[in-house]
């Protein structure tokens, strides 16, 4: 299993992945506070909410989409949030010890697309639908 992990400029959605790409289960909260507050609001609730689904979960990876300029596993210029940098892959490797990919969410988006969605290859379309 792996976790995907949507940063959007108010909010934060995390989501436990299958191998056929199907989101399993979901969880959101809105992110009420700026700066260095938004950082400790979103760790500590990304923190809490993979500590619950290792329980019942392997997970092999943590990936994070997010608006902004990632670069070497830092966000940079989260402009709703009011953060310049904020290094969410190294917190989340030194609390779990998992891999952590970082990328633009457009980017993750269209990799989504092509990987699982109507531009995949028939056999990976077609075991992604049979997986609903």
């Amino acid at each position: 299993m792996k976790i995907g992990i949507d940063m959007g400029g108010s909010h934060v959605a995390i989501g436990i992945v299958n191998e056929n790409g199907k989101i399993i289960e979901k969880f959101e909260k809105d992110i009420k506070t700026v700066g260095d507050q938004a950082k400790a609001e979103i760790s500590t609730y990304i923190i809490e909410i993979i500590s619950k689904i290792k329980e019942n979960h392997n997970i092999e990876k943590i990936g994070i989409g997010s608006p902004g300029t990632p670069r070497d596993g830092v966000l940079t210029n989260l402009i709703n949030l009011k953060i310049k940098e904020f290094d969410i892959s190294s917190i989340l490797m030194e609390h779990f010890d998992i891999p952590v990919l970082l990328k633009n969410d457009a980017k993750c988006a269209g990799l989504a697309e092509k990987t699982y969605g109507a531009s995949a290859p028939e056999e990976t379309a077609r075991r992604s639908r049979s997986a609903d």
